[in-house]
């Protein structure tokens, strides 16, 4: 978390000002100490100084008390040492109030200090902020934090998808030797509890000498827990070729989640096959013919969730 002294000029500034857009980024500001994104520390001199301020503006004495009990719940008191003090004097700066914070921000190994007019400020060893700046610097800090983030979860969903590696082969499928997870489309839906799902046309569920399997896939268990069922069904058109026809259905709603991707991809992971759903999408159907040996993948894509399963023909 980043570390900051916060000049009473700004302060004040905030609280008195009619400018409405001083008044939203101060607001900004104090939203970003208030829910600790950002840690504000003040000289506990300026407490003093804030209240003779307010009290000279005519300010009623109960709206400075709660003005000050404020400042001591969202900002952490910095105590003037000697030490400070000392290394104030000796920084000969003609304003000693600007001494004053340019000293204890190098005692305490600070970050930065956010002031109201920066250009005040002496160049030191640590930056000197307007509120805007501060408030840019700390997005750009979130997106960054973000974006590792989404590398990081990309990355384990990679990791997870090799580590898990194993390819499914559809021809023992007409000797009826399944993988454990593949189960029958009546067993899936039985699972889901969700009969309307059996209304599918029975075109779609593919011919009866078709050898189907469905197996349930929990997307994104970080995202969204959206869950679906891959059914998949094989029919050896002739010693060479088999026709493959893939479905993604719904099981906990009427229609798939936006945007979710269905990748086929062959042997050489080149993508040849692309489907996106749609809003009111109730299924993906993908159909091809292929080579009898040949392997080839599929890949479900929501947003930072990745599901993939691998065959051979």
């Amino acid at each position: 978390m980043m570390l900051v002294l916060v000049e009473i000029e700004l302060i004040l500034a905030g609280l008195l000002s009619q400018n409405s857009c001083e008044i939203k980024s101060f607001s900004q500001l104090w939203e970003l100490f208030r829910y600790r994104q950002v840690q504000g520390l003040i000289l506990s001199s300026s407490l003093n100084k804030i209240n003779s301020c307010l009290r000279d503006r005519q300010i009623q004495k109960q709206v400075i008390n709660e003005v000050i009990e404020d400042i001591q719940k969202v900002l952490e008191i910095c105590p003037l040492e000697e030490k400070i003090i000392a290394e104030a004097r000796s920084l000969n700066l003609t304003d000693f109030d600007v001494a004053l914070m340019v000293a204890c921000a190098s005692w305490m190994n600070l970050d930065a200090i956010v002031a109201q007019n920066p250009q005040k400020f002496p160049q030191a060893v640590f930056p000197i902020y307007s509120v805007e700046t501060l408030l840019t610097v700390t997005q750009l800090e979130k997106t960054l934090l973000l974006s590792c983030a989404n590398e990081e979860v990309i990355s384990k969903n990679v990791q997870d998808r090799e580590s898990n590696f194993s390819v499914i082969d559809l021809s023992q499928w007409s000797n009826n030797i399944f993988e454990q997870d593949w189960q029958t489309i009546e067993e899936v839906l039985e699972i889901t509890n969700e009969p309307r799902f059996r209304s599918i046309p029975n075109n779609s569920l593919a011919p009866v000498k078709r050898v189907k399997r469905a197996k349930l896939i929990d997307l994104g268990m970080q995202l969204h827990k959206t869950k679906v069922a891959l059914i998949v069904s094989v029919l050896q058109e002739n010693s060479r070729e088999t026709n493959v026809k893939l479905q993604v259905i719904p099981t906990e709603n009427i229609c798939l989640p936006p945007n979710l991707e269905v990748v086929i991809y062959d042997e050489e992971k080149e993508a040849i096959i692309k489907a996106k759903s749609r809003e009111t999408d109730n299924w993906i159907q993908i159909e091809f013919l292929g080579e009898t040996g040949t392997q080839f993948s599929i890949e479900l894509i929501l947003e930072l969730a990745i599901f993939s399963e691998y065959f051979c023909l």
